[in-house]
């Protein structure tokens, strides 16, 4: 696989030095099975000029693992395919090296937003039953704009963001991939967020940093289900202990929504 720099990522206009800087968030969703109890969406955010030079720097330690193969989280986590017979020790070291070359790019940010399906879809029912929406968002879409939200209001990253600009790039192929795109679009021309430059889709397999916001979108989701499942703290996957090292990161499970829940009602699709 060769290594791509942004530039053949987003749209041309955004990279023409008319920003300082955009700041890109690769979000990968994890659980796309309809019968998970969760959906997960995750990845980082960072200047567009440290994604490009982690492509290139990052790509040898992908060689060395993985050759050409994209990255899936899931067959590392379940040892499959070419993960087949890995050691824990070899999957941590595999991760290590990896934030070795993302995680000094500063300023970085890791952020993972989860929605409970049952129960955003009960809460989503009733409020159009109650005439108080027309309709709501997936929570795919949910998810999206949570981050959205956590972007624009960081201190840190949201500085950055509302001053050079802000583009979103998800994986292709995720069948509510268009309603996200327009959930964005919404957002900028109703309030008014020039700041907002674009958001775009890239294969999989053709970008090693999307191929990072699944590998973090998969361990943090895995790890809040059991959280569901269990009720309390599980131990944490020797994976991801490497991923949430020296890392600033920001993740929520959201289990309730309506409009005495603070900021669902915007979020839940009123727009």
């Amino acid at each position: 696989m060769p290594a791509l720099g942004l530039r053949h990522l987003v749209p041309s206009s955004v990279l023409a030095g008319r920003w300082v800087v955009v700041l890109v968030c690769y979000l990968d969703d994890s659980g796309k099975d309809k019968h998970n109890p969760i959906t997960s969406l995750g990845g980082y955010a960072a200047p567009e000029e440290s994604w490009a030079l982690f492509e290139r720097e990052a790509e040898p330690v992908f060689q060395k693992y993985i050759g050409d193969e994209p990255l899936h989280a899931k067959d590392l986590y379940h040892g499959e395919k070419i993960y087949e017979g890995w050691s824990v020790l070899q999957k941590q070291s595999f991760a290590a090296q990896l934030c070795m070359k993302l995680y000094p790019l500063r300023p970085l940010s890791g952020f993972s937003f989860s929605v409970r399906n049952a129960t955003y879809s009960t809460r989503a029912l009733e409020a159009i039953k109650r005439k108080l929406r027309k309709r709501t968002v997936t929570p795919y879409t949910f998810c999206m704009i949570g981050i959205l939200n956590w972007i624009l209001t960081d201190l840190e990253v949201g500085k950055i963001a509302n001053e050079g600009g802000l583009a979103l790039v998800l994986e292709a192929g995720n069948e509510h991939n268009n309603e996200a795109k327009k959930a964005f679009d919404d957002i900028k021309r109703i309030h008014g967020l020039d700041c907002l430059k674009s958001l775009s889709f890239v294969e999989k397999t053709e970008c090693r940093a999307i191929q990072m916001a699944d590998l973090f979108a998969f361990y943090t989701r895995r790890h809040k289900r059991k959280f569901e499942i269990a009720g309390q703290e599980p131990p944490v996957d020797p994976v991801l202990q490497v991923l949430l090292e020296n890392l600033r990161q920001r993740s929520l499970v959201a289990n309730d929504f309506g409009p005495e829940i603070k900021a669902s009602r915007f979020f839940a699709g009123d727009s």
